[in-house]
Parts: structure tokens; C-alpha cells; sequence
């Protein structure tokens, strides 16, 4: 079982670094994604941390796009 270790945010497009974190395994949970944004991978990333190392972890979104129809009435 994993425990909430800290919460960190973006604003936008961006990095975050979480530092100071003991080596062992982690989860990395998107939870908010930018109004009108669809996740594109998944909400979580898993990985083990060991000592003086760093992992890159990614969380890709796009632009939801939206469809109209129109009618023309007479």
C-alpha cells in the first residue's frame, strides 16, 4: 500500500522536482487535468527510487476538441 507522501503543482505546461524523497517505490498520481484537456497516458506512473538518482515522469495532455452540428432552417 502506498501513502501520500506530498502534493505538488503545475500551473499550465511545466516541470515539477520533488526532492529529499528515500530511496523504496513510488506512485506518481495525476489528479486535475486542465479544463477542455483529455489525458492522454495513464493517471498513475509507478517507479523504485534509489540513492542520488532521478526518474523522469510524464503525464501528456491534449486539447479536447468538440463537435457542433448546424441546421439550416428556411
Amino acid at each position: 500500500k502506498y501513502e501520500k507522501v506530498r502534493d505538488a503543482s503545475i500551473a499550465g505546461a511545466g516541470t515539477v522536482t520533488v526532492d529529499n524523497l528515500w530511496p523504496g517505490d513510488y506512485k506518481v498520481k495525476e489528479v486535475r487535468i486542465p479544463d477542455y484537456y483529455i489525458a492522454d497516458s495513464e493517471e498513475t506512473d509507478s517507479f523504485n527510487l534509489s540513492s542520488d538518482s532521478t526518474v523522469p515522469v510524464t503525464f501528456t495532455n491534449t486539447y479536447g476538441l468538440g463537435t457542433i452540428t448546424i441546421e439550416k432552417k428556411d
